[in-house]
């Protein structure tokens, strides 16, 4: 994709060199902006990230004088994620006996992903069945967002999701119970579902959940 240059600002196809910025923004703001250091968190980054780093449009970062302040990762076969997405959850499980065999993972670690496999499976369960053949993971840095790169990066999505022939996408995000979706709606995006999100309710001792949102082209 060709870079889009507004001021000192551009979003661009992700490079080799931009995995390891990926990784540290997705790990600096997995707790609502804020970081998450337990054992085996590596292991998780891997599960969320690997199949969007293959140096495809399915990639795309921002940045702001150079650096890195958020990226969106974009899916298009839902089919083949899926099948990814199996194998990667084994490979997660190993990762984390493996931890745990090591002695690196405590109580407090145990329970995150104890928590996070709870949720993904009541997701799978309870959420709702593919409301569009993409979807999207959108992270900022908590310094641009209230910039327009989240503006910019739902504009790249939508052209890798055009391109691909499709029409909408879908998303998780997570949100404090009772903020209002007006940011989401401005973008074009309507909350089609609400779920507790264990994990982030147990880290921050204060009601979060899960909004499934869908964007129509």
């Amino acid at each position: 994709m060709k870079a889009r240059v507004l001021e000192d600002c551009l979003v661009r196809r992700a490079r080799r060199d931009d995995r390891e910025e990926i990784r540290r923004i997705f790990a600096s703001t997995l707790a609502l902006g804020r970081p998450v250091s337990v054992g085996g968190v590596g292991a998780y980054a891997d599960f969320s990230l690997d199949w969007y780093l293959d140096g495809s449009d399915a990639a795309q970062v921002h940045l702001e004088r150079h650096h890195v302040t958020g990226y969106v990762l974009v899916c298009t076969d839902e089919d083949a994620y899926e099948a990814h997405r199996r194998r990667a959850a084994l490979r997660y499980g190993r990762a984390l006996l493996r931890t745990m065999a090591n002695g690196h993972l405590d109580a407090e670690a145990r329970r995150f992903h104890r928590l996070r496999i709870q949720d993904g499976w009541r997701l799978y369960r309870q959420g709702p069945v593919r409301p569009a053949d993409a979807h999207i993971h959108l992270n900022l840095i908590p310094g641009a967002r209230a910039s327009q790169a989240g503006r910019r990066l739902v504009d790249a999505a939508d052209q890798v999701v055009d391109r691909a022939g499709l029409d909408a996408w879908y998303a998780q995000i997570n949100a404090p119970v009772g903020r209002r979706a007006d940011a989401l709606v401005r973008l074009g995006a309507e909350v089609i579902h609400r779920d507790e999100n264990l994990t982030l309710t147990a880290w921050l001792g204060r009601p979060v959940e899960r909004l499934t949102i869908l964007r129509r082209l």
